[in-house]
């Protein structure tokens, strides 16, 4: 209800509506926030969008400030968007949401790292000379020289040694 009073003292009274709109609550939830992804040329950003009463108008993704695009809504009731090409590299992706009131909201920022590995020319070699043109056999210990191919340095911690370390 508002008052208003006048320079005789004379008051009147009107019920008045206010309406408060709230802007869009966006956040990511996929990729995890501190992704490390390795050989990737693609990936699915998905965001989920709560609205106080106003239909969702856009979700669009950036990487780094630059735009990804706008999200199709998917099945699950979210938005997401396939981003093609990605770099190696750290990347910091957000989405901002859009409501029909026009009312805009920026998620909280994730970080990914992409890793796309490279193995170096005559980068594979037997395991025990490392003799360079030298064929190497199924079966048989070989090491791989190269850049990105894997996270992070491990060592085998035991024998008979891994076929496999950290996805290498």
């Amino acid at each position: 209800t508002s008052t208003v009073l006048n320079a005789l003292n004379v008051s009147a009274m009107k019920d008045l509506t206010v309406i408060v709109r709230k802007p869009p609550i966006v956040a990511i939830s996929s990729p995890s926030d501190q992704s490390s992804l390795t050989a990737v040329s693609s990936i699915t950003v998905v965001a989920g969008v709560t609205t106080d009463h106003a239909a969702v108008q856009s979700v669009q993704f950036f990487a780094n400030g630059n735009s990804l695009g706008f999200a199709s809504a998917n099945a699950s009731g979210g938005y997401s968007l396939t981003w093609t090409h990605v770099p190696a590299g750290t990347h910091a992706i957000t989405a901002i949401a859009t409501d029909a009131n026009s009312l805009v909201s920026t998620s909280a920022p994730i970080t990914i790292t992409i890793h796309n590995p490279v193995v170096g020319a005559g980068g594979v070699v037997n395991g025990a000379s490392l003799a360079n043109g030298v064929a190497v056999t199924p079966g048989s210990l070989v090491s791989i020289f190269g850049s990105d191919l894997a996270p992070s340095g491990l060592g085998a911690g035991s024998i008979p040694l891994p076929n496999e370390l950290m996805g290498v």
